[in-house]
This record gives structure tokens, sequence and C-alpha cells, in this order.
């Protein structure tokens, strides 16, 4: 009979923080998953896909299925740009969150204010870790090829203006080979000169990946969303509301305070019809005893 397999994932623990020169606001990472189920042609299993709904817990996982991990990124206040005439020309200060920082902190752009609104990420770091590292969370991964469906491949998306889909046992974006227990430096980031012309959306899905686990065999898998190997802090974008002594749409990159949420407890233990069977036998086994 077909085993089956159950993957039960529930969040545990608290979020943790990584503290830098602080600033007004914070950078919030979500890591969420979803069940993937191969439905390509043998050989290229993972060309067309199903993908499930994403959650924090609660899952079934059939040999040969995947999960797919998810982070969401979310900033503290409303980004947004700045109030634009009929002809496309400025003609009011900045519409997002008002925020403050010291003018004379180095990389801040000559002649700022100190004071502006909130613009949207401009940039991080972060890895993702199973069991910080160890063999049980051994597994291959999605890339961005063709070999894998467009709701399962690993990808950067929305903030992602020099994408760095993260690295797999050190290789590049489009290595899957494992084993592997862990994605590197996934970079969202909106490297631009313009904070007006950026993207200003907040609370976005930017980032996914399908793990795909080397054996069904019953085990614990927590994953987890880190600060990168690289180790940049999150920066949000602000735009100054002085913006009649200069480019009032420069870009100005701020570091601010990263939250990392709870991890993702991974158990994949017998079905409930294997464990019926193996209850089943043991009743004939103590029968036979009689």
């Amino acid at each position: 009979m077909k085993t089956r397999a159950a993957l039960i994932v529930a969040v545990l623990g608290s979020a943790s923080s990584v503290f830098a020169q602080q600033t007004q606001g914070t950078m919030t990472y979500t890591l969420q998953y979803a069940v993937a189920t191969p439905t390509g042609p043998v050989g290229t299993p993972w060309s067309t896909a199903t993908v499930g709904a994403f959650g924090t817990s609660g899952a079934i996982l059939n040999p040969g299925q995947g999960l797919v991990l998810r982070i969401t990124g979310s900033m503290s206040g409303t980004p947004a740009g700045i109030a634009h005439g009929t002809d496309g020309s400025a003609t009011g200060l900045p519409l997002g969150t008002h925020i403050t920082w010291n003018p004379a902190t180095p990389g801040i752009p000559a002649g700022s204010s100190g004071h502006g609104g909130l613009s949207g990420l401009s940039s991080g770091d972060l890895n993702i870790v199973g069991d910080n590292g160890a063999a049980s969370a051994s597994g291959a991964w999605s890339d961005s090829s063709s070999n894998f469906a467009t709701n399962v491949k690993r990808l950067l998306s929305t903030w992602s203006a020099a994408p760095e889909n993260g690295y797999v046992n050190g290789a590049g974006d489009h290595s899957s080979a494992g084993p592997a227990s862990m994605v590197t430096d996934i970079q969202p980031n909106q490297f631009s000169p313009d904070a007006d012309g950026i993207n200003h959306a907040n609370n976005v899905n930017f980032w996914k990946g399908l793990w795909i686990p080397t054996s069904y065999s019953a085990r614990t898998v927590s994953w987890a969303a880190v600060l990168g190997s690289l180790g940049f802090q999150s920066k949000v974008a602000a735009m100054d509301d002085n913006y009649a002594s200069g480019p009032y749409t420069t870009l100005i990159p701020l570091t601010v305070q990263t939250n990392f949420g709870a991890a993702l407890t991974v158990s994949v233990v017998p079905s409930p019809s294997s464990l019926a069977l193996l209850g089943l036998g043991g009743l004939i086994v103590a029968r036979r005893r009689r």
C-alpha cells in the first residue's frame, strides 16, 4: 500500500530582532508555507504543479510532494510617493508616513532636512535555514528555470532591482542541486536614485522557493528566516521634505530595526492509514499468541 507522510507545520517561539543604527520604523519578515504537488510528465515532474493555500500550521505531505516557502515583507507605516499635478510635475510634500533621521549620518545626501516621507523598501539580506543547517533538513530546491512551474520557481519579485534569488550550497541562482538545508542571501532591493519612482508597495510576498525532501522518513524540521550571511541590515527608502533646494526625489536609505517572525516546525510522520495497518498487525499477533 502506498506510504503517506504527514507534514504538520506549527509556529513556535517569539519573533527575534536584529538591531542596527535605529531610525523610525521597522521591517518585519514573515515565513509561510504551502504544499505543492507535481503534475508534469515523468522526468520533469515540477514543470507543472498545483500549490495549496499558504499558512503557518497544519498540512499533509505525501511522498513526491514538496514544500513552498514564502517570505512576506512588511514596513511599519505607509510608503508612498509625492503629489503630482495633471502635467506630472511634483506639487507637494511626500505622501508616505512622516519619519525623521539624522541628516549628518554618513550616506545621507547633502542638504537633507532630516525629515520626510516613507517611500518604500530600499534593501535587505536574508537566509532561509532548516534545523540550523542540519542534515535532517536536507533536500533539493527549485530554481528559476523552465524545469519548474511558475508557482514553484525560486524567485525574488516586486523588490528586485538586482535580483538575488538566493544561493543553494553556495551555488548560483539557477542551481537546484542538493542536498542542502538552506538558501542564503536572498536580497530584496530597489537600488534606484529616485525615491518617487520606486515601487511603494507594502506587505509584499517578495520571495518563494520549493524545497523537495531527499527522504520522507519520520523526522522534524524547523524552518526560519534569519539575517543573511552578508549581514546587510534592512533599509527603507525615504523622500526628503526639503525639495526646494535640491533633488527632492533622491532616495535616502535609512537602516531600521529588522524583525524576523517565528519559525515553522515541520514534522514528517506516518499517515493515519499507515498507523491503522500497524495497529491491525499488532492485533493479529496478539490473537495468535492466545
